[in-house]
């Protein structure tokens, strides 16, 4: 191989987990509101922007709550939002929250700023699996067989803004069902953004691609 195009080439190779995509998954049927019978989304969540489209359906004036099944191929950090502005989408008080593969929590967002309806939540890097998101109308709150898995608004101690991790009574333990009802519902995107490979990982990828040039350059020289 010419050197001219064995440089570029390492160089490209290297830069290749940086690629970034979308994926737009849409709720196909009503999706569960527990671990076993949350919606899989297939294929594993890509790195950029992803999008998960549905309803919260309200019977009698009450909402249900949606979870997905995601998967990440490689560890990578989340942020989970239904922030962006959506025509005829989340146009309701929203509340999420994220869930390890054995339905134990891990944080959960019922309004991304004071006096807002909207939620976000920013993940520090997760372990490639399966995990489960849950999106649901504010005022439905997750438990466990020990209680609320989240604190929130109304224990008089969290501000209903803030990210939160499971440190109710029932954090320990995976999500069995739900307490209080909500009103809130409708059509909703949630944006899942896969963060790219820090440069750190870069640097990293760069020195794989630079040594499998060495290697070219040296079957080169043996010949």
């Amino acid at each position: 191989m010419s050197l001219k195009f064995a440089i570029p080439l390492a160089v490209a190779t290297a830069c290749l987990p940086l690629a970034s995509h979308a994926a737009t998954y849409t709720e196909t049927t009503d999706a569960g509101d527990l671990p076993g019978t949350a919606q899989v989304l297939t294929p594993a969540l890509t790195l950029g922007s992803n999008s998960i489209a549905g309803t919260l359906t309200l019977t009698t004036g009450i909402s249900e709550s949606d979870m997905f099944r995601i998967t990440l191929s490689t560890a990578e950090s989340l942020t989970i939002s239904t922030t962006a502005f959506v025509a005829g989408r989340n146009n309701f008080d929203t509340q999420i929250a994220l869930f390890t593969s054995g339905g134990v929590g891990i944080l959960a967002n019922d309004d991304a700023a004071a006096g807002g309806a909207q939620s976000s939540l920013t993940t520090g890097t997760l372990a490639a699996g399966n995990y489960y998101l849950l999106i649901s109308g504010s005022g439905r709150y997750a438990t466990s067989a020990g209680g609320l898995i989240f604190p929130n608004y109304t224990d008089g101690v969290t501000d209903p803004s803030a990210t939160v991790g499971p440190t109710g009574p029932g954090g320990a333990s995976a999500i069995t069902g739900y307490t209080g009802t909500s009103n809130e519902g409708g059509n909703y995107t949630v944006a899942v953004t896969a963060a790219v490979p820090e440069p750190s990982s870069f640097v990293a990828a760069l020195a794989a691609g630079l040594g499998g040039l060495g290697l070219v350059l040296r079957r080169r020289r043996a010949a």
